[in-house]
């Protein structure tokens, strides 16, 4: 046994004892102590929290040394001989695993180590609630002929991430069992093969239309049993010859051109009124027909992305659109311009941005009534407002300051209902 590492010198003499027949011999050489080989297991345990399967845990090896041996060990009885490990526990409470490393170098072990840790599962909830489509849930407390679907998204780093997706036709009623807390956005909609699909826009928890104005889902200490959805009914009583149609395609996407398949894209009127909605196919190719002439707008809704309006005009010259490109982004969009539909005078808003109001002025032929409407680009109204105007010159003035920041749109009405322009607002 040596006392340390390094080099040492080690002789052995030989020689015979017997007087008659003498023998005598030295050999000498140099033993070289290499440094002893360390390790030191440890490791860390991580929650998957997109994984559906409930409690399942990355083990993440960050043993010290050069080990190649490793044994996993788990109280549930399972075992693992690779690295790192990805296990699901099956039941709740504490957990003990372990993790035993060694090298070997010629079948002689020359380090080895074992740590055992105690890992506690997580606590999940349930969420659940009521579509309705109308005054009741859908087939309660009849059956009204609809399925439902319910899509599940967890805001992760800021992101939102999908983790789940529910049909269900009995009772209304929509589950997503065993969640972790978090924050979480909530979708809902009619299946296509349902009685009424065409009627009821698909819509976001409690009641709206698009995700950067729903409310999200805050699960932390309970479950969630009453989270109900409303359907917000379409109101299409259109027709005509026009048709728009087009595709969906990614404006973020690596490739120079990428469809955006089983979107939705929105329909809006001349005063940006939500009035139909379509989904895009395999291809991102959508269409809207039966079309009266006049002004429509259209808008991509996707959780977790972004669109802007796209404005175009139908008229007996030009009945039919069929190339339009509309963009989804994957960050806020703000460049939406100034619209006119129909001439008038009028100036440009000021202050823009503004803070706590926002100044117009209008001149008029004639002494008429104008309605002014402020509208968030997903068409949602905010403020609305009549202000009867003389002829000549007005200044109308727009309380602005209960306003989120951000871009809206503020449309001037006439009196008989016809829009006369839409100008862009930028709330500070």
């Amino acid at each position: 046994i040596f006392p340390a590492e390094g080099k040492f010198r080690v002789c052995l003499t030989a020689y015979n004892v017997d007087s008659v027949s003498t023998c005598n011999d030295v050999k000498c050489d140099t033993v070289k102590i290499n440094p002893q080989e360390d390790c030191h297991a440890l490791f860390t345990a991580e929650l998957d929290t997109l994984n559906p399967a409930p409690n399942t845990f990355f083990f993440i090896y960050n043993s010290t040394g050069d080990a190649d041996r490793f044994l996993w060990t788990f109280d549930d009885g399972a075992t693992y001989d690779t690295r790192n490990v990805v296990h699901r526990f099956q039941t709740d409470g504490p957990h003990e695993a372990c993790l035993a490393i060694k090298k070997e170098v010629h079948g002689e072990i020359v380090c080895s180590d074992t740590l055992c840790q105690t890992v506690t599962t997580a606590k999940y909830y349930n969420i659940g609630g009521h579509l309705f489509a109308g005054a009741f849930p859908i087939n309660n407390p009849v059956s009204t002929g609809d399925t439902g679907v319910a899509y599940l998204y967890r805001i992760d780093a800021g992101k939102l991430i999908p983790c789940g997706i529910s049909k269900f036709v009995q009772y209304g009623y929509y589950t997503f069992p065993k969640m972790l807390s978090g924050s979480y956005l909530i979708k809902a909609a009619l299946t296509p093969w349902s009685v009424h699909y065409s009627k009821y826009f698909p819509s976001y928890y409690h009641k709206t239309l698009f995700w950067k104005e729903a409310n999200f889902l805050n699960l932390a200490d309970s479950n969630a049993y009453v989270s109900d959805i409303h359907l917000l009914p379409v109101n299409d009583s259109l027709s005509g010859p026009g048709v728009l149609a087009g595709t969906v395609q990614k404006a973020y996407s690596k490739n120079s051109v990428e469809e955006m398949p089983f979107t939705q894209i929105i329909l809006y009127d001349g005063q940006l009124t939500p009035v139909r909605f379509t989904v895009s196919g395999k291809s991102g190719q959508f269409e809207f027909d039966n079309l009266p002439y006049g002004t429509y707008y259209l808008y991509v809704e996707y959780p977790g992305k972004y669109s802007r309006l796209t404005t175009v005009w139908l008229d007996s010259a030009t009945p039919v659109i069929s190339n339009l490109q509309l963009e989804v982004f994957n960050h806020d969009v703000t460049s939406v311009p100034d619209v006119t539909l129909i001439t008038v005078v009028a100036g440009d808003l000021f202050p823009n941005p503004a803070i706590n109001e926002v100044n117009l002025n209008i001149d008029l032929a004639a002494d008429a009534p104008m309605k002014f409407d402020v509208r968030t680009l997903t068409g949602l109204s905010v403020w609305s407002g009549t202000r009867k105007c003389m002829a000549g010159s007005n200044l109308i003035t727009i309380p602005v300051a209960s306003l989120k920041s951000g871009l809206y749109l503020l449309k001037i009405i006439g009196s008989d209902g016809s829009p006369i322009t839409v100008k862009k607002l930028v709330k500070h």
